[in-house]
């Protein structure tokens, strides 16, 4: 008798199970007939074209278990955008008639392409759908993307990237990881790159609780949020001044390190601002110490103001403007004040004599460029000197002029050296700051200036300790 009832409920256990695969196969040959995959595939392309999109799927199939949709060869389309995926999974899960909505357990997707014309904008919401979509994870793989003319009229090239998220407590998160990205950037030369960051979405904007981005020389992390066609990031970080100086296509200009705080929001006037902080830098040649500064792009301008930085004994400020990031001609200007400059220190660094000569200068003019031709630059400055410390003392004001084809003229008709009354002119070659200069004293104390003027104290006409009139060139070599 037992083993009778064994038998029964076998017998009972397989009956179920044959007819539960035969629901089963029958089911999946009313999915898999082409009139069902047909009609799926219309009110998928129907979803589409409710956002403004257009779909068309090579093919659909569906999987047992787990059960799922499996799209292959989809391409989508829209106004500013272009994507092809080679293969989209679609697990389903439930269907809450009641409240209107499809929830679909994984969406997963690989080999993405996506090309974008400036940033797509979300399309507006469209009363009278049937149903709502929810997807609890998505796992998006081997995203590639081509975005043109995004905002800040930057391109954007990605390869290789990641995109995870989840929506199990309520608002999608997830993670996006590219490995290698190229960014373009008006007036700069190409930045390889790699982003990591943190996704929240949260109706229509995406939020960037937490990203980092590194490249050659560069290292920033920060926060942000795209929403609406606009993009705003905050950053921290710091940058290697040489790979800047290549960035900008002027190799050699810049070395140091420099710590960055960033903004960008492309909706604002200002589009990006970046403060600098330095302990040491040089500049063409040149050491700054202690540098504060900021940068503001525009839409088709740049703007810079240099707060302070300690320069040969003196405090350096000054503001500098970029008529056009592009077009045929990038016309800039800066303006200079410089307070406390050491004359001993300066001319020491340009290897040119000082004869003992001991002043501090108040440098104010402005410098005009076009382009990268910063050495054809032309603009006038005045130097106002006053005694330092030990040495010949120098009072006065001198004028300095430069000139686009690389001399730094100068001029002087009240020069007080020491007791004598000094008439000042002439020029030094930039770059090899050889001088070119001629002296016309009156009154001279030439016990005081004779040694400073590098010749030999025999060729000057008068008596040495005397007040006389003496004039010369002097040519450096």
């Amino acid at each position: 008798m037992r083993y009778r009832h064994l038998r029964r409920t076998a017998i009972a256990v397989l009956a179920a199970v044959a007819f539960v695969l035969l629901i089963a196969v029958a089911v999946g040959r009313v999915l898999s007939s082409s009139r069902v995959r047909t009609g799926v595939t219309a009110w998928l392309e129907g979803v589409a074209r409710d956002r403004d999109l257009a779909l068309e799927i090579g093919s659909l199939s569906w999987g047992a278990l787990p059960p799922r949709v499996i799209l292959r060869d989809v391409e989508l389309t829209g106004s500013q955008l272009a994507a092809s995926l080679d293969q989209l999974e679609i697990e389903l899960t439930t269907v809450r008639v009641a409240r209107r909505v499809i929830e679909l357990e994984t969406v997963a997707a690989a080999g993405i392409r996506v090309r974008l014309e400036g940033l797509p904008r979300p399309a507006p919401r469209r009363s009278g759908r049937l149903f709502r979509i929810m997807v609890r994870h998505l796992d998006l793989r081997d995203i590639a993307i081509e975005g043109q003319n995004l905002p800040g009229r930057v391109d954007l090239a990605i390869d290789g990237a990641t995109l995870v998220w989840t929506t199990e407590h309520g608002t999608p998160a997830g993670f996006l990881a590219a490995p290698q990205a190229r960014l373009w950037v008006p007036g700069l030369e190409p930045l390889d790159l790699s982003l990591q960051s943190r996704v929240v979405i949260d109706d229509d904007t995406v939020h960037l609780p937490g990203w980092r981005l590194d490249g050659e020389g560069l290292t920033l992390s920060g926060t942000g949020e795209i929403a609406g066609g606009a993009v705003r990031l905050d950053a921290t970080g710091r940058s290697e001044l040489a790979q800047v100086a290549t960035a900008i296509r002027s190799p050699g200009l810049l070395t140091g390190e420099a710590r960055l705080v960033a903004h960008l929001d492309t909706r604002a006037d200002d589009r990006v601002v970046v403060e600098v902080t330095s302990p040491e830098l040089t500049a063409a040649g040149f050491a700054f110490s202690e540098v504060a500064g900021r940068l503001a792009v525009q839409r088709d301008q740049l703007d810079g103001v240099l707060d302070g930085a300690n320069f040969y004994g003196g405090r350096l400020a000054g503001r500098y403007h970029l008529d056009q990031l592009r077009g045929p001609t990038r016309p800039q200007r800066a303006q200079l004040s410089l307070d406390g400059l050491s004359l001993t220190r300066f001319l020491g660094h340009l290897n040119v004599p000082t004869g003992g000569l001991a002043a501090r200068a108040q440098v104010d003019g402005e410098l005009a460029w076009d382009g990268r031709a910063i050495d054809r630059s032309h603009g006038r400055f005045t130097a106002l000197l006053r005694p330092e410390g030990s040495g010949l003392p120098i009072r006065g004001t001198v004028a300095l002029e430069k000139t686009s084809d690389g001399l730094l003229r100068f001029a002087s008709d009240d020069l007080q050296i020491g007791a004598s009354m000094v008439e000042w002119q002439g020029a030094l070659t930039v770059g090899s700051w050889q001088p070119d200069w001629s002296l016309k004293v009156s009154p001279a104390a030439l016990s005081e200036v004779a040694g400073r003027l590098a010749v030999q104290r025999d060729q000057l006409d008068g008596v040495l300790d005397g007040a006389t009139f003496y004039g010369g060139r002097l040519a450096g070599r």
